[in-house]
């Protein structure tokens, strides 16, 4: 698996950068405490191992717990183009041997959680990786690597995520609200109950994921793909889908008020029970669709 090597443009300004004379950065620190510095984290970012004749970089992230004076230390290293964890205290690798980076991820902290430290870092490979429950609000995704990770009741509202892989991805009650997912691919990603209101799906290949019961109130899904996805009891009142393929997709009992369906591929779909008052099915393509119970005044 490939990941982003470490970027130093990544860490804003809230990180303090420690001059050295060795001609390369070498110290980063962060201070995630509050103002009487008793709650949150304090983070060390610091080269520790540099050889000239070969691509290999290592840093070592450490941060303290200020309220009960213990700390953990994580080695991860950059090889050409793969990285790594390495747990604290094992000899530093010549070669990248591949494995989970994100992994035990703790819920505990009060400021700054570990997943978003390492999205500071420009680290964009996490596929696979368990960010159950994380906050990665605002954060910046574009492009990542998130196929088949672990997503469920994450907070990501507001993230940018236009073109990442998010194919397989279990997004289960996840807060999605005023995300930018225009161009991403979530085929077959699970995103039962999750909150997308507001979300810019446009053009995002949705094919056979779940939607079910999802909140897509006032989402944009125009020219987005949604064939034979389940959006059963979804909300989607006054949702964007012009143009958009739902071709076999399972709407039944969706709610559907005030949305803009005009020139949408709604061949064969369910709609039984669906409440499509007041959208708009100018140029929809309805052939084989189910309509038994539909609301259509």
């Amino acid at each position: 698996m490939q990941a982003s090597r470490f970027n130093a443009n990544a860490l804003d300004s809230d990180w303090t950068h420690i001059s050295t004379d060795r001609g390369w950065p070498e110290t980063w620190e962060y201070d995630g405490r509050d103002a009487a510095g008793i709650h949150g984290f304090f983070w060390r970012l610091e080269r520790v191992h540099h050889d000239p004749s070969q691509p290999i970089h290592a840093w070592k992230l450490t941060r303290s717990v200020s309220s009960v004076g213990q700390g953990f230390a994580r080695t991860f290293a950059t090889v050409a183009d793969a990285l790594e964890w390495i747990p604290s205290g094992q000899r530093m690798p010549q070669r990248a041997s591949g494995g989970r980076r994100v992994e035990g991820v703790e819920r505990t902290m009060k400021h700054e959680t570990e997943d978003r430290i390492l999205v500071r870092l420009g680290m964009k490979d996490l596929a696979g990786a368990n960010l159950e429950g994380a906050n990665l609000e605002g954060a910046d995704l574009r492009g990542a690597d998130l196929r088949s990770a672990d997503l469920r009741g994450a907070d990501l509202e507001g993230a940018d995520l236009q073109g990442a892989d998010l194919q397989g991805a279990d997004l289960r009650s996840a807060n999605l609200r005023s995300a930018d997912l225009e161009g991403a691919n979530l085929r077959g990603a699970n995103l039962g109950d999750a909150n997308l209101r507001g979300a810019d799906l446009g053009y995002a290949n949705l094919g056979y994921a779940n939607l079910g019961y999802a909140n897509l109130q006032d989402a944009n899904l125009k020219g987005a793909s949604l064939g034979w996805a389940n959006l059963q009891d979804a909300s989607l009142k006054g949702a964007n889908l012009k143009g958009a393929s739902l071709g076999w997709a399972n709407l039944e009992g969706a709610s559907l008020q005030d949305a803009n369906l005009r020139g949408a591929n709604l061949r064969y779909a369910n709609l039984q029970d669906a409440d499509l008052q007041d959208a708009n099915l100018q140029d929809a393509n309805l052939e084989g669709a189910g309509l038994g119970w539909a609301n259509l005044k």
